[in-house]
């Protein structure tokens, strides 16, 4: 990778800057102050973001590099990967993501995964290298160098660290003793006292104990609760009787008034039944009047007849002929008149013709008689048959009113009788989970449902008063309960703390163990890998003055001597250490990616002497031509030496 081109808007004292760099060694020359630093650090923050977080300082980095004087805190850097692809960014610090150009100018930057924390993380995609691994490898700070300086222990340190566990900052011993200690204070052991598990086993303890003084109490709840649940469910079965044997009595009491109505109909019907008798009997007696009548007219017709067959008697006419003699005779013989003596025969003539009339007469009058009787018994007669036909129009339509009725009464018994089973059925058919069925037909057969519903109704309230006792009982006793529900609930609390400190202490242990192997197949694999390469770089850096550099458990990081010898690092002067810290950092660039990534020095080389700086220029030349190298410097050596080995450079003056 090489970084062609920077633009600095603003960013911290730099602004309106411009820096193009060529393939290999970069020399940007400033005095103190001037912001070579701060270069540094803008060219990191290009790839990386500027962290809002102080971690640890006073200020967080966004506060320290925004621009000194209001210029736009933004800037640009182009740069080129090995596979050739060639990139733009653009960055306005204030904000998370920036901006990625590829060769088209498409903003590509959405393409790669962000993390909260760290931003867009597009640089670590293409690379394979974090910030910490940037600044820990390819770009040594000012501020390090000081460090290192004011303490040698800190760099042997920093070094082993390195050479030991990849990371300079790492210690594996210093982590193990920070997890044993973690392990003591947080957790504890049983030979430890007033400790996590220490007080959480006292405690467990002392909750045991008192358990089992308030377990009696437990034990007559459970007592409580049994009894109360029989109760209860004796209550839930009467209560369903309760219930079946008010939905019977109401049924009863439906179909009773649906029975009453049918016995209303019924009386209503024998009523008109003996009605229909009654007109019947009426019937008969005027039919018999009826006979009656015509046995009598039969009986004066013969009467009349026989009237009419009788001859006039005699008496009467021999008593008016007598008359008539006399009359004559005393006329004949006592009166004179001659006429009348004439005329007085004559009076004999008047017999006959009385006796005509006399039988005209009663012809007449047994004829009218006859007529009368006639039309006297067709009177009758037709009065009779008038209240015949009224009572036969009566009789029957008290037939068919008890035909009607006798239907009505058959299909209201009929809708009884079923409604009756419908109602049965519901409440079977309601309670048939509840309750036997056998128990319900008993309740049906039951006659007295008022005094079985009385009984039930009573059997309920006292078992409601025995529950109401009972609960009272369990009150009383549920101070105590709570309280041993409170200690079983510490007790949960307790066990899950107790198995989340051995779960901590597993956890402990396991990564305890997993550092020792990874720490032993670290010195196994990689550390004389780095050793070799460190070696190598050595070498070549010191021109052969240091030839081996290796690690034991007693001694740390040593070198070979001159002599042969093998010498502790801490033994050597600063500027070896230096050099060799230096060294090891382009080793563990040569593990960490296959991308030959730019090398960013500053100030690096302030305690080289001239022999020193001109050697590790000279091994920059040959062996690092893959590698872009920006060389930060506040001294003119570097371009000296340069210039005395013939090799070619790209400078910059940063005012």
């Amino acid at each position: 990778m090489k970084i062609d081109k920077i633009k600095i808007n603003g960013f911290g004292n730099l602004e309106n800057k411009e820096i193009d760099f060529k393939e290999h060694i970069n020399l940007i020359y400033g005095k103190n102050e001037a912001g070579k630093s701060t270069l540094l650090k803008f060219i990191i923050s290009m790839f990386y973001g500027v962290s809002k977080n102080k971690r640890g300082k006073d200020i967080s980095d966004l506060e320290k590099y925004k621009p000194w004087n209001q210029a736009d805190f933004s800037g640009k850097l182009s740069y080129e990967l090995a596979n050739g692809e060639s990139y733009e960014i653009f960055r306005e610090f204030q904000k998370k993501s920036p901006k990625l150009f590829n060769k088209e100018m498409e903003d590509i930057a959405g393409s790669y995964s962000s993390d909260k924390t760290k931003g867009n993380e597009f640089f670590f995609e293409q690379t394979k290298i974090d910030e910490e691994l940037f600044t820990s490898s390819l770009a040594s700070l000012q501020t390090q160098t000081k460090i290192e300086l004011q303490d040698q222990n800190l760099l042997i340190q920093k070094i082993t660290n390195l050479v030991s566990t990849g990371d300079d900052s790492v210690s594996y011993q210093k982590i193990i003793d920070k997890l044993n200690k973690k392990q003591t204070e947080e957790i504890g052991t049983e030979k430890t006292k007033g400790r996590p598990i220490n007080i959480i086993c006292e405690r467990l303890q002392e909750i045991d104990r008192q358990q089992k003084e308030l377990k009696q109490y437990e034990n007559s709840r459970y007592e409580i609760q049994e009894q109360k649940q029989k109760i209860q469910e004796e209550l839930k079965r009467e209560l369903i009787e309760l219930e079946v044997v008010k939905k019977l009595k109401e049924m009863e009491e439906q179909n009773s008034i649906e029975k009453e109505k049918i016995k209303l109909s019924q009386e209503f019907l024998d009523n008109l039944e003996k009605n229909m008798v009654i007109k019947k009997q009426e019937k008969l007696r005027i039919e018999a009047e009826e006979k009656e009548l015509r046995n009598e007219q039969k009986e004066i017709e013969k009467q009349i007849e026989a009237k009419q067959k009788s001859k006039i008697k005699p008496v009467k006419y021999f008593i008016l002929f007598f008359i008539i003699l006399i009359i004559n005779l005393l006329i004949y013989f006592f009166i004179k008149n001659d006429i009348l003596k004439i005329i007085s025969p004559f009076l004999f003539l008047f017999l006959p013709v009385i006796y005509l009339l006399e039988k005209n007469k009663n012809r007449r009058n047994h004829l009218k008689r006859k007529n009368e009787l006639k039309n006297e018994i067709n009177q009758k007669q037709q009065e009779i048959n008038y209240k015949k036909e009224q009572l036969e129009k009566e009789i029957q339509n008290i037939f068919q009113v008890i035909q009607e009725k006798q239907q009505e009464i058959q299909q209201k018994r009929k809708e009884t009788e079923k409604k009756e089973k419908i109602m049965q059925n519901e409440v079977i058919l309601s309670i048939k989970e509840q309750i036997e069925i056998s128990k319900v037909d008993e309740l049906l057969k039951n006659p007295l449902k008022n005094i079985l519903l009385q009984e039930l109704q009573s059997k309920v309230n006292e078992r409601q008063i025995e529950i109401q006792k009972l609960e009272l009982q369990e009150k009383n006793i549920l101070p105590q309960l709570e309280k041993l529900a409170s200690m079983k609930e510490e007790l949960e609390t307790l066990e899950e703390n107790k198995k989340e400190l051995q779960e901590t202490e597993k956890a402990i242990q396991l990564v305890k163990e997993i550092l020792t192997t990874s720490y032993q197949e670290m010195k196994n694999n990689v550390t004389p890998k780095f050793t070799e390469n460190l070696s190598k770089n050595i070498e070549k850096i010191s021109k052969g003055k240091y030839q081996k550099v290796k690690i034991n458990e007693q001694e740390g990081l040593i070198v070979e001597v001159e002599n042969g010898n093998y010498m502790p690092v801490s033994r050597l002067s600063i500027g070896t250490i230096d050099q060799l810290y230096l060294s090891l950092r382009l080793a563990v660039l040569e593990e960490v990616t296959n991308e030959p990534m730019p090398i960013i020095l500053d100030e690096t080389f302030a305690y080289y002497d001239d022999q020193r700086l001109e050697n590790f220029l000279q091994y920059i030349e040959e062996e690092l031509k893959d590698h872009q190298i920006i060389i930060l410097t506040c001294s003119n050596r570097e371009k000296q030496i340069l210039e005395k080995l013939g090799i070619a450079y790209q400078y910059y003056t940063l005012s």
